[in-house]
C-alpha cells in the first residue's frame, strides 16, 4: 500500500476572512475527502488579493498532494482566481466557445440578459480539463501543476457539491484505491465530564501508538483514534477496552448525529407535535436539522409548545419531555394507542450547570425517539 495522499483547501472571498461567512466548503469538502482515507493537512482563507492568493497556493502546495481552490470563479471585478491559477500554473488562458454557448443558453432559458462581461467565465489555463457545473455558469477546472493535482471550484456550496459528484468523486475513488487509508474511529459519550473521559481512554490506549483525540459538543465528549488501515488488526484489543470501558455511556459512534437518526422515524407521519417542558428551546434548536429539509416537511402538520397540551387534531404523533421528580424528565411518545414512556435522572445537579442539564435531556429524548422508529 502507498500513503495516504493528503489535501489541502483554499477559500477565496473578502467575505471569508472579514467574517461575513463561514468558510463552509472547506468542512464539506474535507468531510468527503475523509471519508475515501485521504487527509486534509490544511485548510487556509484569504481575501481577494492577488498576491495573498499566490502566496496561499505556494503554502498549499508545500503541504499537500491535492489542492482544492474555491470561490472567485464569477463574472464580476473580484473574480479573478482564474487568473492567478494561469499566473502561477504558467499556462495561459484559452478562452472556451462551448462554455459560453452553455452560459448564454441558461441565462437566455432564465430570462436573464447575456452581457459580455459574463465571457469571463469562459477563460481556463490551456491543458487544464473543464469540469462542467450543472447548477450555475461558472464551470470548475483541473489541472496539474509540479505534481500536484489542483481542482479550481466556483463558490456555492450547492454548485460545488453537484461538481464533486459528478467530476470528482469517482477521479478520487479511483487514485486512491491503492492507498494506505488514514482512519479514524470515534465514540460519543454522553453524561461523563471531559477530564473523567481523558483519563480513563489515556489509561486504556496508552502506549498503544495511535493517534488520540478529544472534541467537546455539549453535551457530549467524544474521543477519536487515528490509524493506518494498515494498523487495524493489531490494534483491535485497544477499540475493544475502550468499548467495554465506556460501555454504559457511549450513545454514538462514527459521527452519528441524533437529530438525523430521529428524522428517519417521523417520514410516516403526516402529524408531528412536540411538548417540551425542560430543554429550555435546545430540542427545537436541534431539529432544525432535519426541518431545513425543506421537501422532506412540505406536506407535514408541526406544531411545538413548551407546556402540556396537543394542538393538532388527527393521527399524528406527540413527543414529550416533560418534568420528573428530582430535576429529571420524562420522555414520551404517543400514537393512537401505541405509546412508550422513559425515565431520565440527571447527572447535573449544581445549578451552573442548567444548560449542560437541557441539553443532555434533549439528546437523551432525541435518541430515544430514534430507537422507538428503530423498533417499530
Amino acid at each position: 500500500m502507498k500513503t495516504a495522499l493528503k489535501a489541502a483547501v483554499l477559500g477565496i472571498g473578502t467575505e471569508l476572512t472579514s467574517g461575513q461567512i463561514v468558510n463552509a466548503n472547506a468542512s464539506w469538502i474535507s468531510g468527503r475527502l475523509k471519508k475515501m482515507g485521504l487527509l486534509t493537512s490544511a485548510h487556509l482563507v484569504v481575501p481577494d488579493d492577488k498576491e495573498l492568493i499566490l502566496e496561499g497556493l505556494e503554502f498549499c502546495a508545500s503541504k499537500s498532494d491535492l489542492i482544492f481552490v474555491t470561490g472567485g470563479l464569477g463574472p464580476t471585478t473580484d473574480d479573478f482566481t482564474r487568473e492567478i491559477i494561469a499566473q502561477w500554473s504558467g499556462a495561459e488562458l484559452a478562452f472556451d466557445s462551448p462554455t459560453w454557448d452553455y452560459i448564454a443558453e441558461r441565462l437566455s432559458v432564465r430570462g436573464v440578459a447575456v452581457e459580455e462581461f459574463q465571457k469571463q467565465q469562459c477563460y481556463f489555463p490551456r491543458g487544464s480539463r473543464i469540469l462542467k457545473n450543472s447548477r450555475g455558469t461558472a464551470h470548475a477546472f483541473h489541472l496539474q501543476v509540479a505534481g500536484k493535482a489542483v481542482f479550481v471550484l466556483p463558490g456555492p456550496p450547492r454548485e460545488i457539491e453537484i461538481i464533486w459528484q459528478d467530476h470528482i468523486e469517482s477521479w478520487l475513488r479511483e487514485l486512491a484505491k491503492d492507498d494506505d487509508s488514514h482512519i479514524t474511529l470515534s465514540w460519543d459519550i454522553l453524561g461523563r465530564s471531559e477530564g473523567e473521559v481523558a483519563k480513563l481512554t489515556e489509561e486504556i490506549l496508552g502506549g498503544s501508538g495511535l493517534e488520540i483525540g478529544y472534541r467537546v459538543h455539549m453535551p457530549y465528549v467524544e474521543v477519536k483514534v487515528s490509524f493506518l488501515q494498515s494498523e487495524r488488526a493489531e490494534k483491535e484489543n485497544f477499540f475493544k477496552a475502550l468499548d467495554s470501558a465506556f460501555s454504559r455511556w457511549i450513545v454514538l459512534r462514527e459521527n452519528q448525529d441524533a437529530a438525523e437518526m430521529f428524522s428517519d422515524c417521523l417520514a410516516a407521519n403526516d402529524g408531528i407535535c412536540f411538548v417540551d417542558e425542560v430543554s429550555g428551546g435546545y430540542l427545537w434548536q436541534r431539529l432544525q436539522l432535519p426541518f431545513r429539509q425543506r421537501e422532506y416537511w412540505k406536506s407535514k402538520s408541526v406544531s411545538y409548545s413548551n407546556r402540556k397540551g396537543n394542538f393538532l387534531s388527527g393521527e399524528e404523533v406527540i413527543f414529550k419531555i416533560l418534568k420528573a421528580a428530582d430535576f429529571g424528565a420524562q420522555i414520551s411518545w404517543e400514537q393512537g394507542s401505541d405509546s412508550g414512556t422513559e425515565i431520565i435522572s440527571n447527572p447535573y445537579l449544581h445549578s451552573s450547570m442548567e444548560e449542560r442539564r437541557q441539553q443532555y435531556f434533549s439528546e437523551r429524548a432525541l435518541l430515544f425517539w430514534a430507537q422507538r422508529g428503530k423498533s417499530r
